[in-house]
């Protein structure tokens, strides 16, 4: 086989391999928690891959394996992010956490 150019010329065809590697996932972390006067929840987030989905699940019963909802889906344009939860306010209490699929 062999390929031609706009000038007509050819040359032998060559194959070329890639080999592409992706990177071990990096679990995120969640630091710098503070609550807002306005009764929103505001915490970062760090350690994870700018490239790698983090999911935001909460719930107000840590116990019970299926109470964790999603609250959030975040494609990180930068490390670390700030995450706000502006509907914190309506539980008294309410636990976080961070799931990098």
């Amino acid at each position: 086989m062999s390929g031609v150019d706009a000038a007509g010329n050819s040359s032998p065809l060559t194959y070329v391999y890639v080999v592409v590697t992706n990177p071990v996932p990096v679990p995120p972390v969640l630091s710098s928690a503070t609550l807002s006067p306005n009764g929103s929840f505001q915490f970062t987030v760090s350690e994870g891959s700018i490239r790698q989905t983090v999911i935001i699940q909460a719930t107000t019963t840590p116990v019970d394996p299926n109470s964790w909802v999603q609250i959030s889906s975040v494609l990180p344009t930068s490390n670390p992010f700030t995450f706000t939860d502006p509907n914190a306010a309506q539980y008294p209490m309410r636990f976080y956490r961070l799931v990098a699929p």
